[in-house]
């Protein structure tokens, strides 16, 4: 017997059982029946909600009449979006010969140092910084020496802070 005649009988009886449910499928589609095309209402039942036999509580009365007399607002916004900052006319600034005030050093605290060689990182005022990180805008990070337990933190005028666990800033 041919290998190619014994395979016919398979592919005639595999696309007899898969036809009529290609044609199915076909109706329904170009029909519009089917769950899609069934309204929301008729998905759900409607729930009957029991009627109450006992008389309200206090509370429930003053709840209900609060609710009764309540009147929702205009326009509810979602307390998830940003507020909207109100632009204001910048005032002109006065002219003066002062000098420019000095920037103020920010106050680091040094909780622990962690890891060596390139992966050593500090906790500093609560969050963990690497060489290179920025502690407070203008100050960087420029070394962090586990073996002495040193922070060095360099700052926008090259004022250096050399902090350690044990010490608030020096």
């Amino acid at each position: 017997m041919n290998a190619a005649t014994n395979k016919r009988p398979h592919a005639t009886a595999a696309l007899a059982l898969v036809t009529p449910l290609a044609l199915l499928a076909a109706l329904r589609f170009l029909g519009g029946t089917g769950p899609a095309s069934a309204p929301a209402a008729s998905l759900a039942p409607p729930i009957a909600v029991p009627a109450s036999t006992s008389a309200p509580t206090p509370k429930q009365s003053i709840a209900a009449a609060w609710l009764a007399a309540w009147t929702p607002p205009d326009q509810i916004e979602s307390p998830m979006l940003h507020p909207r900052h109100e632009e204001q006319a910048a005032a002109p600034t006065p002219t003066s010969h002062a000098p420019a005030p000095q920037p103020t050093t920010p106050q680091f605290t040094v909780k622990t140092i962690m890891g060596s060689g390139d992966r050593v990182m500090a906790s500093i005022n609560g969050k963990v910084y690497r060489v290179g990180g920025e502690p407070a805008p203008g100050w960087k990070i420029t070394a962090i020496d586990a073996a002495t337990k040193r922070v060095e933190i360099t700052g926008p005028a090259r004022q250096t802070l050399s902090i350690t666990p044990q010490s608030p800033q020096r």
